[in-house]
C-alpha cells in the first residue's frame, strides 16, 4: 500500500463568529489514525476541537478539524 499524501492544498475556513474549519484531502490515510498538530504539539479532540471525516470515493477522504472559538478570559496574574 502506498503512504499516506495530501491530495492537492489544504483549506481554512472561518465564520464571523471566529471558529475556524481546517479541511484536507487525503490518500491512503486511514483517518482514526490521523493526527492533528499546532507546531509540534498535537491536538487532541475535545469540545473545543471537532474532528470528523468522509470518504470522497476513489481512495480520498476529507479530514476536518474545527476549531471552536473560545472568547479570552485573563489570567489572575494579567488582572492584578
Amino acid at each position: 500500500m502506498a503512504p499516506p499524501a495530501i491530495y492537492g492544498e489544504p483549506k481554512i475556513t472561518s465564520t464571523p463568529e471566529g471558529n475556524v474549519t481546517l479541511e484536507v484531502v487525503v490518500t491512503n490515510a486511514v483517518p482514526e489514525k490521523s493526527l492533528w498538530f499546532f507546531g509540534d504539539r498535537e491536538i487532541e479532540a475535545n469540545e473545543n476541537f471537532i474532528f470528523s471525516h468522509s470518504d470522497e470515493g476513489g481512495g480520498r477522504k476529507t479530514l476536518k478539524c474545527e476549531i471552536k472559538y473560545v472568547p479570552y478570559l485573563p489570567s489572575r496574574t494579567e488582572v492584578s
